[in-house]
């Protein structure tokens, strides 16, 4: 191999490597979160700590109309206070391109008319027997805390999921020298033919 080719070769391997992180700076993340009847969420990019999107405009839209907006504070964070259940699309958008959504189904909602089916049941079957602290939990409590307990969990799968693993850059790496080495077994037939 003479000098030119092995500067080629290693400007090469050099923007492959420099490309990479520059590339997930740009992936930001939006993760949306029912608390009673408030929709909590938080926008934040993907890799180099995944850094808090603050100052990220943010808007509540259902059938395509933008109902409520808010701005994501410096952590990253925002909240739309006093939600009807319905199906919502929030969008996030932190300019310059770094848009997220996010879609939230009117089932994720406990509604009022629910929560009176399920006491007025608890109550009929419960009759006779003594009331237990379960029971003096109303639905929306239950609901409230579900959502803390899982909302942790949810967070961590979402990071998870973004996150760029080592066997993701050598797949990628492997694919961009098996073009090249196509392109040069292409090449060198063409030589052969002529």
């Amino acid at each position: 191999m003479n000098i030119k080719t092995r500067w080629k070769w290693t400007l090469i391997l050099a923007t492959l490597l420099g490309v990479h992180t520059s590339v997930w700076a740009h992936n930001m993340r939006m993760s949306v979160y029912i608390e009673g009847r408030n929709l909590e969420g938080e926008i934040y990019y993907v890799g180099g700590g995944n850094a808090a999107a603050s100052g990220a405009a943010v808007e509540l839209i259902t059938s395509g109309d933008v109902i409520a907006t808010a701005t994501t504070d410096k952590d990253g964070l925002f909240v739309f206070s006093s939600v009807s259940p319905a199906d919502y699309l929030v969008r996030g958008d932190a300019g310059q391109g770094h848009v997220a959504t996010f879609d939230v189904k009117q089932n994720e909602f406990l509604g009022i008319d629910s929560a009176t089916d399920i006491t007025q049941n608890n109550q009929s079957e419960n009759a006779v027997s003594v009331q237990s602290e379960l029971s003096e939990i109303n639905a929306q409590q239950l609901q409230v805390a579900i959502t803390k307990a899982i909302r942790p969990l949810r967070e961590q799968i979402d990071r998870y999921e973004a996150k760029t693993r080592f066997h993701d850059i050598l797949g990628g790496i492997g694919y961009v020298f098996g073009l090249f080495g196509l392109l040069v077994l292409i090449k060198q037939r063409r030589q052969l033919w002529t």
